[in-house]
């Protein structure tokens, strides 16, 4: 190593600590509950195949029973991260695992934003570009979590390097593995298949051979091809695509192609919680005016993520990291002979970001919740959390999900908000109580039931939080074991019906 490696290692491993700092110290956010729940659902689901045999039948219904007691589940996703994490949770079923597996994707994913602008350009442009990337707020806000953004970013880097070092050469082998890994990259969230579309578009530019291009577009679809058609007779495209509508909608973000707040909207969200974006945007612009070194390439890459990004309906402020990744790259390029500015630039930078981070987390007991809950008897969540930084329902259905032994048929069922919308009198409240079998219900302040109707019908053992930003956990006193019932996948509107021993969805 020399002195450039060096420093660059002395700086990844600062950035380890303090992400392994936050990782240790923030209590998780809504969509870890969810991913978590998901690997750990696949791990269940392999050793459920590996013991009754490989069957389509026998793996949809052990799939309606894991949704029918935990409704958070959401097929739509890639599976890749869920499938490491799930490998590593036949260890031990803990959020860490999430988190540490997220944590290393980060760090090499900053290794190889090193290497590409090492190879391409100069090691102290390497390190400034890697350091930028870094400490980027919407990288290092999520390094920490249990999420699939680093796994994504990881394999969409992997896949951009060895486009850069394999692209001339007329080894064809080489364009298979570009394939691969850039559908390793759309496994681990959709996004991330906007690469092939890019290196498409590259070696069309560069009038390359047809060979190249069947070559990589074959191993690419060996591997996506299947999986969605194991999505589509599950339905997952048809979910992801209602999916993409709804959220945008129930988000007030813009749903019309003719609206020009759609198309700057990857500019100004996220510029308005992380300013430092428009730095790096117009150091960008100016790099392209320019004409530096490989600037078609970065180029296409920036275009084809951002309009990529901002088609699909559904947006979300750290997707921004995608087209932004060219713009690090263009950091350590323009200003690697003035590298103690850079540096200091990334400080202040990295400071926006710690702080921002930290006003984005909380510290909630969600592990005391669960400890309330006996063995016997299901969860009713009448509202939900999220922005008020209260547990999300999947938060919760993690926790304890991770405590519970046994087989999935014995494990107790949670019922989501959305289960007892337009119930407003008492008696229809307790009806619905005890045909689902609740005995706790986690009462949220946006409940959707006036819990004071029931009054004398629950016992209130806890309350979590401060002031109005409070959860209320009470047991039910009219509980009874229910055996038939339906549970609501709020984000469908589908029910999943348990009657005796049989299971089916409704539509």
């Amino acid at each position: 190593m020399n002195k450039e490696d060096k420093f660059f290692a002395l700086g990844i491993s600062l950035f380890f600590i303090i992400s392994l700092y936050f990782a240790l110290s923030s209590s998780l956010l809504p969509d870890e509950g969810t991913h978590l729940l998901l690997s750990v659902f696949y791990r269940d689901l392999v050793t459920y195949i590996i013991k009754t045999g490989l069957s389509f039948e026998n793996a949809w219904n052990y799939g309606l029973e894991y949704l029918l007691h935990y409704p958070k589940l959401q097929i739509v996703y890639p599976p890749l991260y869920h499938l490491i994490v799930a490998l590593f949770f036949n260890i031990t079923l803990n959020e860490l695992i999430g988190r540490s597996i997220s944590i290393i994707f980060y760090l090499l994913s900053g290794i190889l934003v090193y290497l590409i602008t090492k190879e391409n350009f100069s090691r102290k442009g390497a390190i400034l570009s890697a350091l930028a990337f870094l400490s980027y707020f919407y990288v290092f806000f999520n390094s920490f979590l249990a999420l699939q953004d680093m796994c994504v970013y990881f394999f969409v880097l992997l896949s951009f390097y060895l486009f850069l070092k394999f692209s001339k050469e007329n080894n064809l082998w080489r364009f298979f593995v570009i394939g691969i890994v850039s559908a390793l990259a759309t496994l681990s969230k959709q996004m991330g298949g906007i690469v092939i579309l890019i290196y498409l578009a590259i070696l069309l530019l560069r009038k390359e051979s047809l060979k190249k291009i069947i070559s990589m577009l074959t191993g690419f679809s060996i591997i996506v091809f299947p999986y969605l058609v194991i999505l589509s007779a599950i339905g997952g495209i048809e979910i992801n695509k209602y999916q993409g509508f709804l959220y945008a909608y129930s988000q007030g973000e813009p749903t019309s192609y003719f609206n020009p707040k759609l198309w700057i909207w990857y500019i100004v969200k996220p510029s308005i919680i992380y300013p430092p974006l428009l730095f790096f945007l117009l150091l960008f612009a100016f790099y392209i005016k320019r004409k530096e070194t490989m600037w078609k390439e970065l180029l296409v890459f920036f275009l084809s993520f951002y309009l990529g990004l901002t088609l699909i309906l559904n947006k979300e402020v750290r997707f921004s990291t995608f087209f932004v990744i060219p713009c690090f790259i263009a950091f350590g390029k323009i200003l690697k002979n003035k590298e103690k500015h850079a540096l200091g630039l990334v400080s202040l930078f990295f400071l926006i970001t710690i702080f921002t981070s930290a006003s984005h987390l909380s510290d909630f007991p969600d592990e005391e919740i669960t400890a309330l809950f006996q063995r016997e008897g299901n969860i009713a969540y009448f509202g939900e959390g999220g922005n008020n930084k209260l547990p999300f329902s999947s938060v919760i259905m993690w926790e304890s999900r991770s405590t519970e032994k046994g087989e999935i048929a014995t494990q107790r069922y949670h019922f989501r908000g959305c289960n007892f919308v337009n119930i407003s009198n008492r008696e229809e409240i307790i009806f619905s109580l005890k045909e689902m079998g609740v005995k706790y219900i986690v009462y949220y302040p946006n409940s959707p039931v006036n819990i004071s109707l029931i009054a004398s019908e629950v016992k209130l053992l806890k309350e979590f939080g401060k002031g109005n930003n409070t959860i209320k956990v009470y047991e039910f006193l009219g509980y009874k074991k229910g055996d038939n019932f339906c549970n609501k996948i709020c984000l469908t509107g589908w029910r999943v019906c348990k009657n005796d021993t049989t299971l089916f969805l409704e539509k």
